[in-house]
């Protein structure tokens, strides 16, 4: 992690945990997570030194494949095994789901629930049900690839996005298609959302990014693409 300062003096330099595996990384309220492997790990800003001094970590029983942040600012973990984790900013267990049969390979939260998406590219929407009660399955989609993405696109529509190229629109109430836009000629990597719901971009294995301009048309999806050779990106 590397300062504000005109400088770059770095505040943060540690090797992984679990060196050979995909770190995700998250920045809470102060506080940086690291999960890669089957750990966690959490540092804190330091106020007196302005570098950031780990403080906490713990093993997982399965590799992490996603992480984000809980409606309730802890952090919210896709497991291989299937398993969604909800931990409190401390990495203590809160509680903890199987929602699908395989990697979770993305996990997004509303006031209400979850959203999943798997390895197998099913996309799930969840309730709670409160207390001990577990989850209430209110949908499930599918893409023909890995779930890479899911965002929450502005009024009532989901965005989802997969290794198969495509990124897809979904009424968030009741599940229903309501776009897809293909573009990317190979893997897709990530997609992000505008706070308002009005600008979608995404990028893929192709070495291009695309941006989506929703605000104030009348056309389903109006795209930008530009692609970068490989020294440029």
């Amino acid at each position: 992690h590397w300062g504000a300062g005109g400088g770059g003096e770095p505040v943060l330099e540690e090797a992984p945990a679990d060196p050979g595996f995909n770190c995700f990384v998250l920045f809470v309220d102060g506080h940086l997570f690291a999960a890669g492997g089957k750990s966690i790990r959490r540092w804190t800003l330091s106020k007196d030194t302005g570098k950031f001094e780990r403080d906490a970590s713990t093993k997982l029983s399965s590799r992490v494949h996603s992480i984000s942040q809980s409606s309730a600012g802890g952090l919210l973990v896709g497991l291989g095994d299937g398993t969604l984790e909800v931990r409190c900013q401390e990495l203590k267990l809160v509680q903890d789901f199987n929602v699908h049969n395989g990697p979770v390979s993305v996990v997004a939260a509303y006031d209400r629930g979850f959203v999943t998406g798997a390895a197998s590219g099913q996309l799930v929407r969840w309730n709670l049900r409160g207390g001990d009660e577990g989850l209430e399955e209110v949908w499930r989609k599918s893409h023909s690839g890995r779930i890479v993405g899911a965002a929450f696109g502005g009024g009532d529509t989901l965005i989802s996005g997969a290794l198969d190229g495509t990124v897809r629109a979904w009424d968030f109430a009741t599940g229903e298609s309501k776009f897809n836009i293909p573009g990317h000629k190979a893997w897709l990597g990530s997609i992000c959302t505008q706070a308002n719901g009005g600008l979608l971009v995404t990028d893929g294995r192709d070495n291009a990014v695309y941006m989506y301009d929703f605000r104030g048309s009348n056309v389903a999806a109006e795209d930008r693409g530009d692609t970068f050779d490989e020294e440029e990106e």
